[in-house]
């Protein structure tokens, strides 16, 4: 593994970002349904929905 160092102010924005990104209510809602069903299955279940939406507008503008 190599080695990666960083500044504290990039540290800093770093970690800025990261609770923002957490305190949103949307990201927290998803991440207390992940527990709940088990962060594996329901990221799973996120992408087959996500890919079967995709499908079905793909069919409809076609």
């Amino acid at each position: 593994m190599r080695k990666i160092e960083i500044s504290y102010y990039q540290g800093k924005t770093f970690l800025d970002m990261a609770k923002k990104f957490f305190s949103n209510p949307e990201v927290q809602a998803d991440f207390e349904r992940w527990k709940v069903d088990g962060r594996r299955d329901a990221l799973m279940k996120e992408i087959e929905k996500s890919e079967k939406e995709k499908h079905h507008e793909q069919a409809h503008s076609a």
